[in-house]
């Protein structure tokens, strides 16, 4: 259990998450984001304790509001995406359904910051859709722009982005050899651009993953406790814990 103003917390990742925003909005901006840890649900946390300095106000439901407002964001996006793929009837349809989802209502009821990763998605999914059909490269910025920010909060939307971009390269380097090339060179590109882009992706990949790595956290057995009674298992396990997860600066606050 953590107590805060007189809130007793139970074990649980939107708990957890809950306090360390309210540590974070004790902080001044500049501190908050600069030592902010992205691409992990701390940038969540950093995100709800800027909400908390600018409203003054610390209620739970600061990101209940958040997520009930994203959620109907995201609700309208979502049916600007369908209605440019199918009718209007099966836009309304699919809207329903997403709306009276039970696990995405669940969600919205929790200090977690999947609806934020879900909404975002939905609107930079439209942008992409856009700026593929009309060819508009201001669409295809706005898709880049908010799945770069859905990375801010999971490191695995990086993936999103990754895609999108080398899907808009590709098409631009297409428009270029189908112009310039003839067949046989244009062949030879097709085969060795792709080659070409994971090697320079695989070479890297390891040492992004491995400096945005989460820290494991011990296992009861593995520590080493006094056998002489002098102190609190509980107490010692607990601030173990929280060394280990580094929770006011660089790791991320559900770990």
């Amino acid at each position: 259990f953590i107590t805060y103003n007189n809130i007793v917390f139970n074990e649980g990742d939107q708990y957890i998450l809950f306090w360390n925003s309210l540590y974070k909005s004790n902080l001044n901006i500049l501190n908050l984001f600069s030592g902010s840890e992205i691409f992990t649900s701390g940038f969540y946390t950093t995100t709800l304790a800027f909400l908390y300095k600018i409203l003054s106000n610390n209620s739970f439901n600061i990101a209940i509001s958040l997520n009930i407002t994203l959620s109907l964001i995201a609700t309208i996006y979502l049916f600007k995406l369908v209605r440019n793929l199918a009718t209007l009837q099966t836009s309304k349809i699919i809207c329903f359904i997403f709306a009276v989802y039970p696990f995405f209502i669940y969600y919205n009821l929790l200090f977690l910051r999947d609806t934020i990763i879900a909404s975002l998605f939905i609107i930079s999914s439209y942008y992409f859709l856009i700026g593929l059909k009309n060819n508009n490269n201001i669409y295809k910025l706005y898709f880049l722009f908010f799945v770069f920010l859905s990375s801010f909060y999971h490191i695995a939307n990086f993936i999103l982005l990754l895609t999108g971009l080398s899907i808009f390269i590709f098409l631009f380097i297409d428009n270029l050899v189908y112009r310039y090339f003839k067949s046989n060179i244009r062949y030879i590109i097709y085969v060795s651009l792709p080659i070409v882009i994971l090697y320079l992706f695989f070479i890297n990949i390891y040492e992004i993953l491995t400096y945005f790595q989460i820290t494991k956290l011990p296992k009861l057995g593995d520590i080493n406790f006094p056998t002489d009674g002098s102190a609190n298992l509980n107490n010692l396990f607990f601030e173990i814990l929280i060394s280990k997860m580094n929770i006011y600066k660089l790791s991320s606050a559900s770990q």
